[in-house]
This record gives structure tokens, sequence and C-alpha cells, in this order.
């Protein structure tokens, strides 16, 4: 049976996030690789058996169809077929079957976090009542919030001031001209 595009997708979507993060790792491509290399598959059969390998991933496909469906697909015989279901079986399905073991027993291991005990009124008060909310910067404030110190009142200088000396200190600063060529650089006509 064919799969569509979307049907793969959706299926690859459903897969656990440690199974997408191998499928698409170095090391599975490197292991399906040395696997077809191993068996002398060419580019296109090893794409195939690629497929067939993301089926069995994906639940598309049971894994005890994985040899008869290798051997239909590429094209290839039967003990041909064998031996690279039991390369795949050792060398990509052990190592998630692994990965897997790994998350849940991290997983289990893990302090389960206890439901907060707060009460049911208290909860749907603060639903239908939210507190206001109050912005830590205000328009009218314009000042930071932050650990009080006693600080020096400065005047500041006026704009005015301010653009004065931003215009003086680009006035002083030194302009490179660009320079003259006797031909257009770029081969178009002067004018």
């Amino acid at each position: 049976m064919e799969f569509t595009p979307e049907q793969k997708k959706e299926a690859f979507k459903k897969l656990p996030p440690i199974l997408r993060n191998f499928m698409l790792s170095d090391d599975f491509t490197r292991d399906l690789s040395a696997t077809g290399k191993d068996n002398s598959l060419l580019l296109d059969k090893l794409g195939l058996l690629e497929d067939e390998v993301f089926m069995v991933l994906y639940g598309l496909k049971q894994s005890a169809d994985f040899v008869p469906s290798i051997e239909k697909r590429l094209a290839i015989a039967h003990e041909a077929a064998i031996r690279i279901g039991e390369q795949v079986n050792r060398t990509i399905f052990l190592k998630i079957r692994e990965k897997m073991q790994e998350a849940d027993s991290a997983e289990s291991q893990m302090p389960k976090e206890e439901a907060p005990s707060n009460d049911r009124d208290q909860i749907l008060s603060e639903i239908e009542n939210p507190a206001p909310a109050v912005h830590p910067i205000s328009a009218a404030d314009q000042t930071i919030p932050g650990p009080a110190k006693p600080r020096e009142i400065v005047p500041e200088p006026s704009k005015d001031a301010v653009s004065k000396d931003f215009i003086a200190e680009k006035m002083k600063a030194p302009v490179n001209m660009p320079t003259k060529y006797a031909s257009d650089p770029y081969r178009e006509p002067l004018a």
C-alpha cells in the first residue's frame, strides 16, 4: 500500500520527540548509509530502503513485514533482504529502542509535581475578578524602578544644546572624498 506525503507528515508529527530527533540526526543517516554500502545498494535503492524504514518507524507498516517489503520493493534476493533486515535491526531499530528506554527511565526518575492545593472558590474569584495590571514604567513617571539610591540632581541640557554639540562634532570630523575615475568603472556612459 502506498501512502501519501500528507499521511507520512501526520505520522511523523505523532511520533515522540526523541524518535523524531533521532530520525533527523546524522547517526541515523550514517547508519543507513553504512547499511547500503555494506550491501552494495545503489542510491535509488538506498532511498527506497530509507522509505521502508520510515514506514515501520511511523507505524504505517508492521515490523514483521519489513523484510518481505524490502525484498519486493528493492527487487533483491530473499537472503540479501534478510541480511539487510538484520543489519537495520541491529544498527537502527535497537538504537531507537535503547533511546526510548533511556527516556522512559529518565522520565520515571523525575519527581512528580504535586497539584496546587488552592481552593476552588479562590481560583474562580481570581478568574472572575482579575487584579488590575500595573505596568512597572508609566508614561507619566519616566523613571525606571530599581533600588533607591541617593543621587545628585543634575540639570539636563536642552535639546538645542545637544543638537548643536552633535552637529559641531560631525563638522570637525574629516571627510573622505570619493576618488575620481578617468573612466566609469561600471562602464556606464558619462554625461
